[in-house]
């Protein structure tokens, strides 16, 4: 991201997350409601065996208040199907099963 937004300050995922949500800060219609839809991480998340640590390299997990301009968030990435924050930030899950750990949750 730091080459998407020519900004050498930013090192973190979390710091690249947020620069992406003040960007599309101004876009957003308070009377409208707004989804985002994205493949990431959430500090909160519930993990299974089939998923990698969460923090490899430089990909680390975010928190969840960066999304507070949103009305519903929409996320990808971990297997279980479940909720952050009063179902407004939803984890979809997996279809498929990848691990005993995963068995009954789709």
């Amino acid at each position: 991201m730091k080459h998407y937004f020519e900004d050498d300050t930013i090192e973190t995922h979390q710091q690249g997350i947020t620069r992406c949500i003040e960007t599309i800060a101004p876009a957003i219609d308070e009377d409208a409601v707004n989804i985002l839809i994205s493949h990431l991480t959430v500090q909160g998340g519930k993990t299974s065996d089939s998923e990698r640590p969460l923090t490899i390299g430089t990909v680390e997990s975010v928190q969840k208040g960066v999304f507070d301009i949103f009305d519903y968030v929409m996320l990808g990435h971990l297997h279980h199907p479940f909720s952050i924050e009063d179902d407004k930030i939803k984890y979809s899950g997996s279809l498929l099963q990848y691990s005993f750990s995963e068995a009954g949750s789709s």
